[in-house]
């Protein structure tokens, strides 16, 4: 019974391929049987070749399984109750400012952009108009009140709070 050449290939060379965790693809260990220098010098050109080519089909494999487990994924979430949409955020509701108001407005912008220079950032980075129209409007005297305000965190009052704070205590006090 004679031998195919892939079986006499498998007695010649054993190629253990392995995966990193980072997914880098190497040979673990290489096994080559000959008799001859000769025979072991081929063998190694024909080892690299077989370890070039099961390479690149695992990767190819690996792609394959890739994206055949992303489209399962998709398809079977698209349907999927358990997928709740993207909450919306409420929308801020305009304020409405009168001249006094106003003029404390004009006041938290001016000192904004007085900052926002000084830290060479735009404006709108320390906090939009937005937010400052609530401060004229509400003109909160402690930090409770303002981080009750869209647009006002721990973060934002720790760096900008005191000062805003100290300008519509100043306003209120003339």
């Amino acid at each position: 019974m004679e031998e195919t050449p892939e079986a006499v290939i498998q007695k010649k060379y054993g190629i253990n391929l392995k995966r990193t965790s980072k997914g880098v693809w190497y040979i673990d260990s290489l096994s080559i049987n000959a008799d001859t220098k000769e025979e072991f010098e081929q063998a190694i050109i024909e080892a690299k070749e077989i370890a070039s080519k099961t390479l690149s089909d695992v990767q190819e494999m690996g792609n394959r399984l890739m994206l055949e487990k992303s489209q399962e994924f998709l398809k079977d979430n698209e349907s999927s109750s358990n997928i709740k949409p993207k909450k919306q955020r409420n929308p801020v509701e305009p304020i409405e400012l009168n001249q006094e108001d106003q003029k404390l407005f004009e006041r938290l912008k001016i000192k904004r952009n007085e900052i926002a220079n000084e830290k060479n950032f735009p404006s709108y980075l320390i906090f939009n108009n937005s937010t400052l129209a609530y401060f004229a409007s509400k003109k909160p005297q402690m930090k409770e009140e303002m981080l009750l305000i869209h647009g006002v965190g721990e973060k934002k009052f720790q760096d900008y709070g005191e000062i805003f704070l100290k300008e519509i205590a100043d306003y209120c006090k003339n």
